[in-house]
């Protein structure tokens, strides 16, 4: 699957569910796509990121980046400051780890924000 295919699929799946919702999407190199790996749901206004499950699951996907996608079912794609560092805090890890996080994608009912996009990765 394509990303951008894999997020109209997320974006879908995803569309009346009142509780955030955190996947993440291995890339691979060799035929341009993406695996898509559910990871957490939350509540109405915060889902856990838990880092070093996203990590191992690039590992054992055996990826060489990964897109982390999650939902703001209230309205607004707008990143909280929560959302802002810990893409930060991934970026940071990624890097060590020799992965590239390509993008951290944020779906809202009628929107969608990118912080590559947004020149924020």
């Amino acid at each position: 699957m394509a990303l951008p295919d894999a997020l109209a699929t997320l974006a879908a799946l995803w569309r009346d569910k009142q509780r955030e919702q955190l996947a993440a999407l291995h890339h691979f190199v060799e035929h341009g796509s993406v695996h898509i790996q559910h990871l957490n749901q939350g509540n109405a206004r915060c889902v856990a990121m838990p880092l070093r499950e996203i990590l191992r699951g690039a590992d054992r996907y055996d990826s060489f980046g990964l897109t982390l996608v999650h939902s703001h079912p209230l309205g607004s794609s707008n990143p909280s400051e929560r959302d802002r560092m810990i893409t930060r805090r991934l970026a940071e890890m990624c890097r060590f780890l020799d992965l590239i996080l390509i993008d951290h994608v944020i779906i809202a009912p009628k929107d969608r924000f990118s912080f590559r996009e947004m020149g924020l990765l």
